[in-house]
C-alpha cells in the first residue's frame, strides 16, 4: 500500500483535472484517501471487496468489517460520496 504522503501527492496532481477517483479497498493507507481527497476538492467512491474465499479474506479485516470500516469513513468525510461493494 502507498503511504499517505504519496496519496496525497498523487491527489494534489489531480486536483482541477478531475472531480472523483475511486478507491477498491478501506484497508490500510487507502481508509485515508477520503481524507486527503477533501483537502483536494475531490470525491471517493469507496470501494469493498466482499469475499467468501478464506485464502483471499485479509485475515485482519473480514468482510462484514470491511464494510463497516467504509460505511464509518464515509459518514466521516463529505468527500465519501458513495460505497461500492464488490462481492467474489
Amino acid at each position: 500500500m502507498p503511504p499517505p504522503e504519496q496519496i496525497d501527492s498523487d491527489l494534489r496532481l489531480l486536483e482541477n483535472k478531475t472531480y472523483a477517483v475511486r478507491t477498491y479497498s478501506v484497508l490500510g493507507s487507502l481508509g485515508k484517501v477520503p481524507e486527503l481527497a477533501a483537502k483536494h476538492h475531490i470525491s471517493v467512491a469507496l470501494g469493498v471487496e466482499l469475499t467468501k474465499d478464506a485464502d483471499r479474506t485479509n485475515s485482519r479485516c473480514a468482510p462484514a468489517s470491511r464494510w463497516r470500516a467504509s460505511i464509518a469513513t464515509s459518514r466521516a468525510f463529505w468527500s465519501a460520496t458513495r460505497c461500492c461493494c464488490g462481492v467474489t
